[in-house]
């Protein structure tokens, strides 16, 4: 799962293992994640001359968006 808070989360097993994670089965702060994720895609798809690295990580971000919470990933 995408982390809101990576390293300053207190459900963040980065200290035990090495590898962020979260110790909840789910996320207290998904809303957050998610509303985080919406909010670069909206910045990448309002640049109107899009780079090609611009272009993948707008398709990463959607990607990411779906599988992470549904939908379309606007």
């Amino acid at each position: 799962m995408f982390c809101p808070y990576p390293t300053t989360c207190m459900y963040d097993r980065f200290k035990l293992t090495g590898v962020h994670s979260c110790a909840m089965p789910k996320c207290p702060f998904a809303l957050t994640a998610k509303s985080m994720l919406e909010r670069e895609i909206r910045l990448l798809a309002g640049v109107k001359h899009q780079t090609p690295q611009q272009r993948e990580a707008l398709e990463r971000l959607r990607r990411k968006c779906r599988e992470e919470f549904g939908g379309d990933g606007k």
